[in-house]
C-alpha cells in the first residue's frame, strides 16, 4: 500500500470514530434523561444475580468480599472517611472502613444489606434524633 491509501484508510477511520462519538453521546445523554425522570424510578433496581456477578467478574479478588446495598429516602447521603490508622482507637483497629449515612426525613428508616458468598442479611435501623 501506498501513503495516499494509508492516509484514505487513516480519514475513513477518524470519520468513523467521530460517529461513534457521536452515537456515545446521544446514548448517554438519553440514559441521563431516562435516569432523571421520577417516572422511572419504580423501574431501577439491581438483583442479587446482578451483585453476584459483579463479583464474579473480579478474578483474584480476595474471596472474603461482601456487598454492602442501602435503601433509603431520597436525600439520604453516604460518607466514607479516611482513617490513618492512628486516628482509630484499639476497638476499630483492624476495621479501615466506616460509613456514615444521614437521611434527610424526619424517621427515615434506612436498610442496609449484607451480600456476600453463601450470605444475604438485612440489617434495619430508624434514624436517631439528634
Amino acid at each position: 500500500m501506498c501513503i495516499r491509501d494509508r492516509y484514505k484508510e487513516l480519514d475513513e477511520l477518524n470519520s468513523e470514530e467521530q460517529t461513534l462519538n457521536q452515537h456515545i453521546e446521544h446514548v448517554q445523554i438519553q440514559l441521563e434523561e431516562i435516569a432523571q425522570d421520577e417516572n422511572n424510578a419504580g423501574y431501577a433496581f439491581v438483583t442479587y444475580h446482578d451483585l453476584c456477578e459483579l463479583s464474579a467478574a473480579q478474578p483474584g479478588e480476595d474471596e472474603d468480599k461482601a456487598f454492602l446495598v442501602f435503601g433509603a429516602p431520597k436525600g439520604t447521603t453516604l460518607e466514607v472517611p479516611y482513617w490513618d490508622q492512628e486516628d482509630m482507637n484499639d476497638m476499630y483497629r483492624g476495621y479501615p472502613y466506616r460509613l456514615y449515612l444521614d437521611s434527610c426525613m424526619s424517621g427515615g428508616e434506612i436498610s442496609v444489606f449484607v451480600i456476600s458468598d453463601g450470605m444475604n442479611e438485612e440489617v434495619s435501623s430508624q434514624k436517631k434524633e439528634q
